[in-house]
């Protein structure tokens, strides 16, 4: 009898013992299709899964961040202000602001929610920023019109107003899916084959085998042969181990050859399908039968653009959203111009440019590179062949 239990949403099942011993008997399912069931540890086994979660947590974690102030002059760092120390150092007294984003991004790329309590003090001054540590001990729901949410542990369910939400594609707008359930699929489909190849090569050999008489053979020697050849030859410590066959008995390779170049291409299919879930370029996560010299730039630009600034831009919307008045004229930001600078070369190009036409001035060019202010550093240039109608007319003789 097999018996299956539920974990994350899905059906997952037992494999009694009188199932077959090779994975590649195993039949393994999920509610609709013979699969394997994920959860959050066999799912980040696998390398591409874990680098896609990596890559996109990281990145989103290392980018500046500052909370801007508009003023009549533009906008400033609000340097003094309590949430640009929250957001750019340490919103919690026992984490910083990196691992805080990366864990946040982590939960949402995986589970499609990540929640964060506003801790707020008696004058309303938001104070912490307090991790939930999984977002399955989180459960929204709509009450009359508004967005509350029950907490494990706690007693009474909190405001959306006290509850920083970051979610990702969403189809309700009250929770965000992750692929833990939209690419369940594809990523057991992987699972399955890497347990199969680390299966096959445990038991030492690259195909499973099956001996074959012309003549029949008992119970008992069935039995007997059977044991007797897995004893001595099963297990990648005995790989190298001649095999005596004995009676007019021969042996013949059954089954897929992980080495084999058709489940070598369909590993690789595996990790351009997950880099899709993820929308990452196949190249950042070492994928690179796709990339050359000529447009491995332009792949990483479509990185920024198409990877990161979506994370971005939810991010920045709830911290805008939940933390500030409509009046008080102040934002979050991320730069993103840290991740587009390129090489020394392109930099300098795309700076001499910007300083040449008054874009930027030298000053903001050196605070870009963490280098200080120098003093006349603040002009901005003008080019000499580019006038205004106006001053066209004044530099004419009169």
């Amino acid at each position: 009898m097999q018996k299956s239990y539920r974990l994350f949403g899905l059906k997952l099942f037992e494999i009694s013992q009188s199932e077959p011993e090779s994975r590649s008997e195993v039949r393994i399912e999920n509610i609709s299709s013979p699969i394997i069931g994920i959860n959050e540890n066999n799912i980040t086994s696998l390398s591409a899964v874990w680098s896609a979660v990596r890559i996109v947590s990281e990145t989103l974690a290392m980018l500046p961040v500052n909370v801007f102030q508009k003023n009549e002059s533009g906008r400033n760092i609000a340097v003094d202000h309590p949430l640009q120390y929250l957001l750019h150092d340490k919103p919690h007294p026992e984490i910083n602001s990196f691992i805080w984003r990366e864990v946040t991004q982590a939960h949402v790329e995986l589970w499609g929610n990540s929640y964060s309590k506003i801790i707020r003090d008696n004058n309303g001054v938001v104070r912490e920023l307090q991790l939930i540590p999984h977002p399955l001990l989180v459960d929204p729901f709509i009450y009359e019109g508004e967005v509350f949410y029950n907490i494990r542990g706690e007693k009474l369910p909190l405001p959306s107003r006290d509850i920083l939400h970051f979610k990702g594609l969403s189809f309700d707008g009250l929770k965000g899916k992750g692929v833990m359930t939209v690419a369940r699929e594809t990523i057991s489909n992987a699972l399955a084959m890497q347990e199969y190849a680390n299966t096959v090569f445990t038991k030492g050999s690259a195909k499973r085998i099956a001996l074959k008489t012309p003549n029949r053979v008992s119970d008992e020697t069935y039995n007997r042969l059977k044991k007797q050849f897995s004893d001595r030859y099963a297990g990648y410590n005995k790989i190298n181990d001649i095999a005596i066959l004995e009676g007019g008995l021969d042996f013949t390779a059954i089954g897929i050859d992980p080495v084999d170049a058709q489940f070598i291409e369909q590993r690789k299919f595996s990790v351009i399908e997950i880099a899709r879930f993820f929308r990452i370029p196949p190249h950042k996560m070492q994928s690179m039968e796709s990339s050359t010299n000529n447009n491995i730039e332009h792949q990483a630009i479509e990185f920024v653009t198409d990877t990161m600034m979506p994370r971005v831009a939810r991010f920045e919307a709830e911290l805008n959203t939940k933390l500030f008045k409509p009046g008080d004229k102040m934002y979050v930001k991320f730069n993103l111009n840290a991740i587009m600078r390129g090489d020394m070369a392109a930099r300098g190009e795309w700076y001499t440019k910007m300083v040449n036409f008054g874009i930027m001035s030298p000053n903001e060019v050196r605070e870009l590179e963490e280098l200080n202010a120098r003093e006349g550093g603040d002009i901005y240039m003008s080019p000499a062949n580019l006038m205004t109608d106006k001053q066209r007319e004044n530099a004419l003789p009169k």
